[in-house]
């Protein structure tokens, strides 16, 4: 049964892998194969009835419509290419079996919250792949590693407090755990408003959306690059399938949600793609590439918001979007870790490299030509100014992706190779890759073929070519002007990576010291981060007889049952206002 399959034999070959004593060489085999089933389900999935399973959860159901098979056809194929990546990649690694077992462990959560059909099922996956790509995060160990880890799982965590939340009021609002029923319960609900912003901050840490990134830029260039691919690829994606399931889409008009989805989405795409441009390492200016495509992919869901009848219509395109980013992205993260000798391969990888950025930014005949063709239909009926706003908008982030993965090119050619016992064979990675190369081409369209996911393909007439090409054309132009003056500048990037986070890591670290030494602040002191700061709160002589006074009572079995019945009654109550 290819429903159970497609979870299981990820948790099955994690429980094989982690009971080895060794590490095994056919590692990277089975990490490929165990996404096979779930790549045949979203190949097959639309034309099959649902799957509930009555032990699981609280029933778990799982069923498929085109939107979500197309987002699992192309997870799965990604999924399954990293995996065999990553068995060369860390042939030599010590923490390789770790890297794994939890590599297969958020495998198995990414595959079961597309599949879910009910909220109990939905997110215990996406609680699995969340707590589990931590390890994947903080796989090298390294300060920045670790540091990148931290900031990723308060983050995380935050996202599922605020996530939880919406998912309780939408189910009191539905009166049942079906994510069918969710949409038309928080049109009519009078909390519509408190969960559409709940709902959109909280799936917003996982897409990555303004202002909830600053993770990416930093767990990205840390992470293993298989892991690195499938995070910004892949499980990326778990967001935008967050707010499919839960924003009330095609149920009800949301004008004002709508207009400020397009807005925030317009300003990531450009803010991304400006800050990227900054960046030094390759990595790095691919995760605010996917910030940058993932502000696109907003844009086009709150067109859908803001008019439900458009609906029908936009969830092809962003299929078909996420598909081509998915894709294209996961090629290029694995091409920053094929390292071939000679100046002929050298050149055949930066062209393999340069088709799937052609791709993501709409050069046609490519699959984000035929997305953003279709996305400047759709933006013709948004609403207020940004009807005649959106068009140009999108072209400007043509142009401004343009840019940014020139920049990225750049970086890779320009980056000092590593030692030759530093990297695996090149063959045996470039083979998976080429493969990822492929797909990032031809997938989309084999995809469409299958689910009618998008529109035809546009035609290739002299507007069309010209709208596609100029903006691209003209990147182009100034990234030759201005590469090396950007290159001659000192190796530290202009902007350090996450932005807005070293501010606020400098503003916490400040007023700890206010607290702590009344103000008096000592100017060697380094700045600190979220996790460190709290750790030392916690260090504290006065908060640590607090907490053991506090700890002391809470031992009595009476206080334990005390804060439990309120806490039943309060949340009783929330459920009944």
């Amino acid at each position: 049964m290819l429903w159970i399959a497609a979870f299981t034999v990820p948790l099955l070959a994690a429980l094989v892998l982690g009971c080895m004593r060794s590490r095994s060489s056919l590692s990277g085999v089975l990490t490929a194969i165990a996404a096979l089933p779930a790549l045949a389900l979203g190949w097959t999935g639309t034309g099959m009835d649902g799957f509930r399973i009555d032990g699981l959860f609280l029933g778990a159901e799982f069923n498929l419509d085109p939107f979500r098979a197309t987002l699992l056809a192309f997870t799965a194929f990604l999924w399954a290419v990293a995996g065999w990546f990553s068995g060369p990649y860390l042939a030599g690694d010590e923490r390789r079996q770790r890297h794994d077992v939890f590599f297969l462990l958020s495998m198995a959560g990414n595959f079961g919250l597309i599949i879910a059909a009910d909220v109990a099922t939905f997110y215990g996956f996406f609680v699995l792949m969340t707590f589990a790509s931590y390890v994947l995060v903080i796989h090298n160990d390294t300060p920045q590693a670790r540091r990148a880890a931290r900031v990723y799982i308060v983050m995380a965590i935050v996202g599922e407090i605020l996530l939880l939340s919406a998912l309780f009021l939408a189910v009191h609002e539905a009166g049942t755990f079906a994510l069918s029923d969710i949409r038309e319960a928080v049109a009519a609900s009078p909390f519509r408003d408190a969960i559409v912003a709940l709902t959109l901050a909280g799936f917003g840490v996982k897409a990555g959306a303004v202002p909830l990134y600053f993770w990416l830029p930093l767990a990205h260039p840390v992470a293993p690059t298989p892991a690195s691919a499938v995070l910004s690829g892949a499980m990326i994606k778990a967001g935008l399938i967050g707010w499919v399931h839960l924003l009330p889409l095609g149920a009800a008009p949301l004008p004002g949600w709508g207009t400020w989805m397009i807005g925030a989405g317009m300003f990531a795409a450009l803010w991304a793609a400006v800050v990227g441009s900054a960046q030094n390492h390759p990595k790095t200016i691919l995760a605010y590439s996917s910030i940058s495509q993932m502000g696109v992919m907003t844009a086009l869901l709150g067109i859908a918001l803001a008019d439900d009848a458009l609906w029908p219509a936009a969830a092809p395109v962003l299929a078909f979007y996420a598909a081509m980013h998915g894709l294209a992205k996961g090629a290029l993260f694995l091409g920053t870790a094929v390292h071939p000798h000679g100046h002929y391969a050298q050149l055949l990888r930066l062209g393999g490299l340069g088709l799937a950025a052609l791709a993501i930014a709409g050069a046609p005949p490519l699959a984000g030509f035929a997305a953003k063709y279709a996305l400047k239909d759709l933006a013709e009926h948004a609403p207020g100014i940004w009807e005649t706003l959106l068009p140009l908008f999108i072209g400007l982030s043509s142009f401004a992706t343009a840019f940014l993965l020139t920049r990225f090119l750049w970086a890779v050619a320009t980056e000092s190779p590593p030692g030759e016992n530093s990297t695996p064979p090149a063959l045996s990675t470039g083979i998976p890759w080429t493969v990822a190369v492929a797909a990032a081409a031809a997938g989309p369209f084999l995809l469409n073929l299958k689910h009618g996911v998008a529109a035809a393909f546009p035609p290739l007439t002299a507007g069309s070519l010209f709208a596609a090409l100029a903006p691209i054309t003209l990147a182009l132009a100034i990234a030759a002007l201005l590469m090396h003056r950007i290159a001659a500048r000192p190796h530290k990037p202009l902007v350090p990576p996450g932005d807005f986070i070293v501010l606020i890591e400098r503003f916490l670290a400040q007023l700890h010291l206010a607290i702590r030494y009344g103000g008096r602040v000592n100017p060697h002191y380094e700045w600190l981060n979220i996790v460190q700061l709290s750790d030392r709160i916690i260090a504290f002589e006065t908060t640590k007889a607090w907490v053991d006074r506090v700890e002391a009572r809470l031992e009595t079995w009476i206080w334990v049952g005390f804060f439990f019945i309120l806490f039943s009654i309060g949340f009783l109550g929330l459920l009944f206002l």
